[in-house]
């Protein structure tokens, strides 16, 4: 169980060199073994730092953790920045299309990238790593209002539901969808990036698109 993962502030900013160093070993590790069973010796040992250095800038395994997740997702946010405003409503369901095919290319190019975000969602019942999910889910969540709010600003998007539950409830299904995909990604016939992707831009369409039932 993860006993607190609420990152410290750094007493001293690490150098790029070593903090790479150490993110890209972690990040291997978790990908490859997730949280529990990823050994914090033998990342130390392949980063090449020192217990006492890596007590010096985290608490712990967990804190560690939340640096590798973080440092993981950002690049594929910059990849697949959410899609620009739409000037009507082909244009919003072909740059949603897009956005959504960029982040499962993201992926599919750092196959490190879906092993984190494995690790991480096996321990979304953990409440420590829930309260730090919680942080994260928030922003993705009012990124996913603005995307609702410009598809019924053009008429591509129902608008019989308050924006913010229609944005919470296309949110929660693709969520679902993430989770359901990550905790299955390593079975024989489990599901693929274009299976990921197809399905999430099905179910949206389903949800949000006028006409839709409630």
């Amino acid at each position: 169980m993860v006993q607190s993962m609420a990152p410290r502030a750094r007493l001293q900013p690490m150098a790029d060199a070593d903090r790479r160093s150490l993110l890209d070993a972690a990040r291997r590790a978790f990908a490859e073994h997730g949280f529990e069973r990823a050994s914090l010796n033998h990342v130390l040992s392949e980063a090449g730092w020192s217990k006492g250095a890596f007590y010096y800038h985290f608490d712990g395994k967990p804190d560690l953790f939340v640096a590798v997740v973080r440092d993981t997702l950002e690049p594929i946010v910059v990849a697949a920045p959410p899609p620009p405003p739409a000037p009507d409503a082909a244009t919003f369901w072909s740059n949603l299309d897009a956005y959504l095919e960029r982040t499962s290319r993201a992926f599919q190019e750092s196959p490190e990238a879906a092993g984190v975000l494995r690790a991480a969602a096996a321990l979304l019942n953990d409440p420590a790593w829930a309260r730090v999910y919680a942080g994260m889910r928030r922003d993705l969540l009012e990124a996913a209002r603005g995307v609702v709010e410009d598809g019924r600003r053009v008429g591509a998007v129902r608008d019989d539901l308050p924006v913010e539950l229609l944005a919470a409830v296309v949110f929660a299904a693709v969520e679902q969808v993430d989770q359901w995909v990550l905790v299955r990604w390593d079975e024989p016939s489990g599901p693929d990036l274009d299976w990921w992707s197809r399905t999430g831009r099905d179910l949206i369409r389903r949800i949000a698109r006028p006409g839709a039932e409630p």
